[in-house]
């Protein structure tokens, strides 16, 4: 075997070869073209296929007659071609619907909003404190699942996450997750303060007020509950106001035993008793404009 039909990679056990060398390497090349092809064909449809069909098309322009007149399967590499718009189009449609999932979980409108409504009367109830707290638990659920789908997020090919245009959630769950607990445990305690005969939340009240001092001033802003808050705050100096009446006068705190007593038994709020409405009600100060003013003192 000489060496040139085995640089040409013509099988050793080949007896005879019709034609030159180079002849058979053209036909060698041609039939390779031909299977490429014919697996094209066979593939299943997506981006990736119609980038290799493209690219097949463009080396096959760049071949030579010689090599061309060998290949038998150019009409199908046609069909293929004309399939190839129609596929890259299905990719970009599945890309948008993909990256538009993605907005509705990483954006910052995707938060569950919550409001206190105008009137102090709608949201100053137990049933609103409940449906309130529900809501700060789906808030907290949401910057848990932002938080936890951030490193795979930045896994995600650089052309689907520049189709995504708000990615905040990010850079705000850790900032609301911390406030939307915060918030979670205000409105559970005040639908406690609200249907309990009896004043023993003052402690809850004060802790409450003590995390509020601990929040960073970005934490604070996304705070939904300052305004009740504020309002178990009123609540408590009102209470510590009674035991120091009751401390002072032994009368008035005889009363005040009567009617806590009527409360437990007919399972009435102290916070609707007639004691309670006749104190006078403290000034609370805006929590917001005073971050480092402690209220619940003892």
């Amino acid at each position: 075997m000489s060496m040139q039909t085995e640089a040409a990679g013509i099988p050793a056990y080949t007896p005879v070869v019709t034609g030159s060398v180079k002849q058979y390497v053209y036909k060698r090349k041609g039939c390779l073209v031909d299977r490429q092809i014919r697996l094209l064909a066979e593939a299943p449809r997506n981006e990736a296929w119609a980038c290799r069909v493209e690219r097949l098309a463009a080396a096959l322009v760049l071949l030579p007659d010689s090599v061309t007149r060998f290949c038998t399967r150019t009409d199908t590499l046609e069909q293929l071609e004309e399939e190839v718009p129609g596929v890259h189009a299905n990719a970009r449609d599945a890309l948008a619907k993909e990256a538009a999932a993605l907005s509705d979980r990483v954006s910052r409108d995707s938060l569950p909003p919550l409001e206190l409504p105008r009137k102090e009367e709608q949201w100053c109830t137990p049933a609103y404190c409940t449906r309130a707290a529900e809501i700060c638990g789906a808030r907290i659920a949401w910057c848990k699942d932002v938080m936890a789908f951030e490193p795979e997020f930045l896994t995600l090919s650089e052309r689907l996450r520049s189709l995504v245009p708000d990615t905040g959630a990010f850079e705000l769950a850790p900032v609301v997750l911390r406030s939307a607990m915060i918030d979670q445990e205000v409105f559970t305690t005040a639908r406690t303060v609200l249907t309990a005969p009896v004043y023993d939340w003052l402690p809850q009240v004060a802790l409450l007020e003590m995390k509020f001092h601990r929040l960073s001033p970005e934490e604070r802003q996304q705070l939904c509950s300052v305004p009740m808050l504020e309002k178990l705050i009123g609540a408590f100096k009102t209470c510590m106001a009674l035991e120091d009446r009751m401390a002072q006068d032994p009368v008035f705190g005889k009363k005040v035993f009567k009617e806590k007593k009527r409360c437990r038994k007919r399972n009435i709020p102290f916070l609707s008793s007639s004691i309670y409405k006749q104190c006078k009600q403290p000034q609370v100060a805006d929590m917001l404009k005073n971050p480092d003013l402690r209220q619940c003192t003892v």
